[in-house]
């Protein structure tokens, strides 16, 4: 990969020398690609299983009989010359060897870190990109957006079904401002909870209709308690009405 000027990040190069004493699924290493160079990578890596297909048979020694690899010249056993076995058709060519199942567990793993990836690239391509904004996974669930180098947004998608369940916003000093809901997954944020400068509740606004539109605001104080409600009762974005309520309603 380095090769073909790809960018490459193992993760998990370092568990491997714990193959046996913890369990093989954790000690699986991930093979990591920026998403505009997936394509090409999986050319490269088809290209190298390939090109490791070619000449895996086994020779055999015209002299002594014995097995050698397919690139050596000389026979390990009795120092033959293994290039005359061609010349003279002599040579037999051994049964390919079965692999080790190693080999089908690190295809299969390959196999699922490249899924993850079009999945992850099919998350990206939603969203516009722009010099100032840059996304990355900051977990196996959760998207990051960030803004002029700072971050600016957290989405999560909790059970990769592909619609975000839950999205956080910050602010400038990056705390967090508002946390939106999206409970059934239907893509339309049913509530959103806005934070102050200390982290406190001050308001939480609800779509109880699934319309887009909020229709009602709860508003809390300084100790977290509701002390307001406004609501739009005909939908039409404007609020209706406004009740004042005693602090701990």
């Amino acid at each position: 990969m380095e090769q073909e000027s790809i960018e490459v990040d193992l993760i998990g190069e370092q568990l491997s020398v714990l193959q046996g004493a913890i369990p093989s699924s954790e000690v699986m290493v991930e093979l990591w690609v920026e998403p505009e160079q997936l394509e090409r990578a999986q050319r490269v890596l088809s290209a190298s299983l390939r090109e490791n297909a070619k000449g895996s048979v086994d020779v055999r020694c015209p002299s002594c009989g014995a097995s050698n690899p397919a690139n050596f010249d000389v026979c390990w056993s009795c120092q033959g010359d293994l290039a005359r076995a061609e010349s003279m058709g002599t040579a037999a060519r051994a049964s390919p060897r079965p692999r080790p199942p190693v080999f089908a567990a690190l295809f299969a793993c390959t196999t699922l870190v490249f899924a993850a990836l079009l999945w992850k690239e099919r998350q990206l391509a939603r969203f516009a990109e722009s010099p100032n904004v840059h996304y990355r996974w900051a977990s196996e669930n959760c998207l990051v957006q960030e803004v002029q180098g700072r971050m600016n947004s957290r989405s999560c998608d909790y059970d990769h079904d592909g619609t975000f369940e839950q999205m956080e916003t910050f602010d400038v000093k990056g705390r967090l401002a508002d946390t939106w809901y999206d409970a059934n997954e239907d893509g339309v944020y049913e509530r959103i909870d806005s934070l102050d400068a200390q982290g406190k509740l001050i308001s939480r606004t609800f779509d109880l209709d699934a319309d887009w539109r909020f229709d009602r605001t709860d508003r809390f104080d300084l100790r977290e308690r509701l002390v307001a409600r406004e609501t739009d009762l005909d939908g039409d974005g404007r609020i209706d009405r406004t009740e004042e309520l005693d602090a701990g309603f």
